[in-house]
């Protein structure tokens, strides 16, 4: 049981990663064909996007727990 649940957190640890690296080539894709998107500005000035981020952190931190305690 153990080991299957180990395995199970490697697979989707792996995925994030990969999920992850994909969407570095895509921004760096879309960075160097000048692609700009005036969303970010404004996002980034706006206080909630901390707060924001900080609970899609939370949530995925508790996915991981969940998914690998079955």
């Amino acid at each position: 049981m153990n080991n299957a649940r180990g395995e199970k957190g490697t697979l989707i640890a792996s995925g994030f990663i990969a999920g992850g690296a994909l969407m570095g080539v895509v921004s760096a894709l879309l960075k160097f064909g000048g692609v700009e998107f005036s969303v970010a500005e404004t996002w980034w000035v706006n206080p909630l996007s901390e707060l924001c981020s900080l609970v899609a952190y939370i949530l995925l931190i508790a996915y991981f727990i969940r998914a690998t305690k079955d």
